[in-house]
């Protein structure tokens, strides 16, 4: 019997969960719905706060005016002070003639209280309050007194008690004579005067608070509760907001518990601050009264729908339960019978059902004989993907072992005159008919692919590449409105293959024009770097996680793109780039600090060298380095190992080999090598472990330690790097380039 459990998403396994149709219309009423109460609630919620900003910058208007009152009042006072202060009764000491002028400017000025002539310490001299003859009261206002004495200037004291009781504020202006401070004059203002001539009155907003606060936080005049509140500090948090800022709007607490928007304005002439405050609840009503009202006409809305969703939903899922029954039927094989319905996708449904029944046999049998048959294809196909693999691998690191020993001893026959011995001829002549059996099987499986890239090498300017390969990008820049700049010298020079070069930096620019946003910005550079040319390509794209580093540069791995893919490509341009800049003996490395912080692409490849430099090297014979360094070769390849050896000691080296891992840790114990070359593909123990264990035998922290493989790619040389290893060599390997590499090894400063 075939298998009738239910396939969810491609796969079998557990039903989705379903909903009555009812609900989902109900849902779907909730959809419509839903954005036009939530742009109702924010259009709300707008003017509420437009109309909020409108108030609160009539706070802040009517505190400026409250301020400006204060300031003018404050300094009309002193004006007067100071015309007082030049009265001729004070030079010829007439105190009495002097209080008389006083009295008069006390009917002028209707917030003075009273007038004090005083000498610098306080005494007084007159003083409208009292009548001649009187003791004289204390000051109530040292402080003001003091600084007044100090500066030589007009000073407008702070809110106090007098003698009597009375709170009250001086203004004081000095009295000066030959430069001389000779007497203080005062005028003490009340706050209930002060408040009379203020703009603080009750008016059509009178649940709007106004207060004036002096230069110490004290509550100079207010329109609620003067008699309780004047002559207080401010709240702590309220002396805090004031610190702040000259002009601020902020929500605060009054010192009688009601909770408030606060405008304030500090004066220029006085310090003093004016007050306006509005209950929060006035501001936030409209906005309560607005959402409440949303909050109503969206319920019944939604109730309304949820109601008409249930009655239609109520007959059309009979119809869609008995077409439910009937599927379920099919499913045990039993017969069905067509459904009527007023719904004509329930009807076409019934109908389908009777066409599946008729054709659900005949397709069981076809559909287990073709499963049968997927599955032993899929089989087959991993079966020879692994082996494809396997012998692919297998095959690169049999083509690289036989040319070690091949151009090492070469190498050995060019070091003693350019002829082989027996020995070396031997060697030659076995490796090369292995590897001849090699490349013959290798060339049979690429023609089956495609043909090998053919290098046209020749002097080239970098600059004319770097000119051609913008040009074969720039419509992809300018379609994206990217930024290029190029910064490349005019005297840089290469041996390559210029059509390939240029292919490599037009792939480099077109993957970062792909992965960056459009606007985004690229550059192109190159310099000189000792015998290399470093070419870097960056952008400020998408960037390239830890992951996507390992691989960006294998064939079809590609970053995260766009649904719509429209700039294509299947991921080989950066394989391809590699690859041929790898031919012309350079490398190529990506660099990202993570994604969203762009990349950067640095390729390095060999200058090109003069005539007569490039003349001798293929004339002369090149001199091998000497030097005197113990060096281990661990090999198991006899021809190799025995090559290599021969050629690191002509090299000037004292060299050992041996075959095994074993083998090499009693070497190392027992000779204390400088340098050793390890094979990776060792028959008792592979390289890298090789390499841990030399590293955990004491005295060896300053070895130096070789990969010498078969098996190329950065995977491999980071699991050397991870080993212990200090270079990565790929096979074959040229003993130029491994006696180089000592010789700089026992260069370098330890």
């Amino acid at each position: 019997m075939s298998d009738t459990s239910p396939v969810v998403g491609g796969h079998l396994g557990r039903p989705a969960r379903s909903y009555p149709i009812r609900t989902l219309l109900l849902w779907l009423m909730v959809v419509l719905v839903g954005p036009t109460l939530l742009l109702a609630a924010i259009s709300a919620e707008r003017a509420t706060a437009d109309s909020r900003f409108i108030a609160e910058r009539r706070l802040l208007g009517q505190a400026r005016e409250l301020t400006r009152a204060v300031d003018a009042t404050l300094d009309r006072s002193l004006r007067r002070l100071e015309a007082m202060a030049t009265s001729p009764s004070i030079d010829a000491g007439d105190f009495d003639g002097f209080r008389g002028e006083a009295l008069r400017y006390l009917v002028a000025e209707p917030t003075w209280h009273v007038v004090i002539l005083s000498q610098p310490d306080g005494i007084q001299l007159v003083n409208t309050g009292r009548l001649p003859g009187g003791a004289p009261p204390a000051v109530a206002d040292r402080d003001s007194l003091r600084r007044l004495v100090e500066t030589r200037a007009p000073v407008i004291g702070n809110l106090r008690a007098g003698p009597d009781g009375t709170l009250g504020l001086p203004v004081r202006v000095p009295v000066m004579r030959e430069g001389e401070l000779r007497y203080v004059l005062s005028a003490v203002i009340t706050p209930d005067r002060l408040a009379s001539v203020l703009p603080i009155g009750v008016d059509e907003d009178d649940d709007w608070l106004r207060v004036v606060i002096d230069a110490s936080n004290v509550i100079v005049a207010r329109t609620r509760a003067p008699g309780q509140y004047v002559g207080q500090v401010v709240s702590t948090d309220f002396a805090e907001h004031l610190a702040s800022g000259d002009e601020l709007i902020f929500q605060s607490v009054t010192l009688d518990g009601e909770q408030v928007y606060s405008g304030v304005s500090r004066g220029a002439v006085s310090g003093w601050r004016g007050v306006v405050a509005v209950p929060r609840a006035a501001l936030d009503v409209e906005f309560r009264q607005t959402m409440t009202l949303l909050g109503s006409v969206g319920a019944l809305l939604l109730g309304l729908g949820g109601l008409a969703s249930y009655l239609i939903a109520r007959w059309i899922s009979r119809d869609i339960a008995k077409v439910s029954r009937a599927a379920s039927a099919l499913v045990r094989g039993e017969m069905i019978e067509p459904t009527p319905s007023r719904v004509d996708e329930v009807r076409q449904l019934s109908g389908a059902l009777l066409r599946s029944a008729e054709l659900i046999r005949t397709r069981e049998q076809e559909r287990d004989a073709r499963v049968a048959q997927a599955d032993a294809a899929r089989a087959e196909a991993e079966t020879a993907a692994r082996a494809k693999d396997e012998f692919l691998a297998m095959l690169g690191h049999e083509l690289r072992n036989p040319l070690a020993p091949v151009l090492n001893a070469l190498r050995v026959a060019e070091a003693t005159g350019g002829g082989l011995g027996e020995r070396e001829r031997r060697v030659v002549e076995r490796q090369v008919r292995h590897m001849a059996r090699l490349v013959d099987d290798l060339l049979d499986m690429a023609r089956i692919h495609r043909g090998p890239v053919e290098l046209m090498l020749s002097p080239c300017s970098l600059a004319a590449i770097v000119n051609e390969s913008v040009e074969m990008t720039r419509a992809m820049f300018d379609q994206q409105g990217q930024t290029l700049s190029v910064d490349v010298p005019g005297d840089l020079e290469l041996d390559c293959d210029s059509h390939r070069m240029t292919q490599v930096l037009s792939n480099l620019l077109a993957n970062a024009s792909k992965y960056t946003a459009a606007g985004g910005a690229i550059s192109l550079s190159a310099r000189r770097d000792g015998d290399q040319v470093v070419v870097v390509c960056a952008d400020n794209g998408v960037g390239l996680g830890p992951e996507m580093l390992k691989q960006v540069f294998e064939p079809f791995v590609q970053g995260a793109r766009s649904l719509d893919r429209r700039q294509g490509g299947l991921g080989l341009g950066l394989a391809v780039a590699r690859g041929l800049v790898e031919q012309h003996g350079g490398d190529i490395t990506a660099h990202s600090r993570g994604e969203g912080l762009g990349s950067r692409f640095v390729v390095r490849l060999p200058l090109r060298q003069g005539r007569e430099v490039a003349h001798a090297a293929t004339a002369e014979t090149r001199a091998l380095p000497v030097m005197s360094a113990r060096v281990l070769v661990v090999e198991d390849n006899e021809d190799a190992r025995e090559m290599l050896c021969l050629a690191l000691s002509m090299g000037g080296a004292e060299a050992r080999g041996v075959g095994s891992a074993a083998a090499a840790l009693a070497a190392v114990a027992e000779w204390r090598p400088q340098v050793a070359v390890l094979d990776i593909g060792l028959p008792d123990m592979d390289g890298y472990e090789l390499a841990r264990r030399i590293r955990e035998i004491p005295g060896t922290e300053t070895m130096q330690l070789m990969a010498l493989t078969g098996y190329g790619g950065e995977a491999s040389a980071a699991e050397a790097r991870g080993a212990g290893f200090d270079r990565f060599f790929v096979k074959p390997v040229g003993v130029d380039a491994l006696l180089d590499a000592i010789a700089g090894m026992s260069s370098e400063p330890s």
